[in-house]
């Protein structure tokens, strides 16, 4: 991925901006979705709705598990169709299953709706990043085929670094890249409550929680806590968001302007349901 310079100095006061991939711009649940029919469909197994909902929870666990550190890389890809194909006669190899997924995958590269038009606007006067808790030879060729590729200064994916978001170590490298600029000067948008916004709020940076499906205006509250790094939508209703690797954007309408937490959050946490969102965001002083 070559390096991008802006053409223009910001103009707003973030003159970073990290995105997370995987359904913040990436559309995640397409890819999947087509790579598990033709993984399954190639050894003969059938991927009707009730596969893919069990491949889904399966897999979002185990990122989960990825993310705390519980299990590595290299035994997640497996595990998951282990799972999924436990019981199943006759036998299927499941790393055969694994490693054929991981090709299909890595040949998806759709993006979701405004995510082209957004990111473009913001490479003129920013520099953009991706961050991405994800396997390392799939994104990259994910990535490489996007047709926004030459908007992004560097891309940090965890399997080559060794450390997943949230872990601050993992925002070190991502510092480390953009040249340690200064906190405030940076905003990470991303879908995932737990691994983007918990993350970045816990290690100083402001955040932009990216949820097509909520309601606008419901307040979050995000821990800064770094031991924990919890956090809680004070609506039950809110979606938790998604790991690693989910729903399709909402239209903004006059009701869904962005909207920031409560002032006595310390990185207060931005909420859009429409990518365009973001514009208004980095253009407020």
């Amino acid at each position: 991925m070559a390096r991008h310079v802006p053409s223009q100095p910001p103009s707003s006061r973030y003159s970073w901006i990290i995105f997370d991939a995987d359904n913040t711009l990436f559309d995640f649940d397409r890819a999947e979705r087509g790579a598990l029919e033709r993984t399954l469909g190639r050894f003969g197994m059938i991927c009707d709705a009730e596969a893919r909902a069990q491949f889904t929870a399966i897999s979002a666990r185990l990122w989960r598990a990825f993310e705390s550190g519980a299990i590595t890389s290299a035994r997640l890809r497996v595990a998951r169709f282990e799972e999924l194909l436990a019981g199943r006669v006759p036998a299927v190899d499941p790393q055969l299953v694994s490693e054929a997924y991981l090709r299909e995958l890595g040949g998806e590269a759709h993006l979701l709706p405004r995510a082209e038009e957004v990111v473009r606007r913001l490479a003129v006067s920013h520099q953009l990043l991706l961050a991405t808790n994800g396997i390392a030879d799939v994104q990259r060729r994910r990535f490489g085929a996007a047709t926004i590729g030459d908007c992004f200064h560097d891309v940090v994916i965890s399997d080559e670094i060794g450390i997943a978001k949230p872990h601050p170590g993992f925002f070190d490298e991502a510092f480390r890249r953009m040249g340690d600029p200064a906190r405030e000067q940076v905003l990470l948008v991303g879908d995932s409550l737990t691994s983007d916004i918990a993350g970045g709020a816990a290690y100083g940076i402001d955040t932009c929680w990216f949820c097509p499906l909520d309601p606008p205006a419901t307040p979050v509250r995000i821990s800064t806590d770094a031991a924990t790094r919890s956090c809680a939508p004070t609506s039950p209703a809110a979606p938790s968001g998604t790991m690693g690797d989910e729903p399709a954007p909402c239209m903004a309408t006059d009701e869904s302007r962005p909207s920031r937490a409560a002032a006595e959050e310390p990185n207060p946490t931005y909420r859009i349901r429409d990518l365009r969102e973001l514009l208004a965001i980095v253009a407020s002083p």
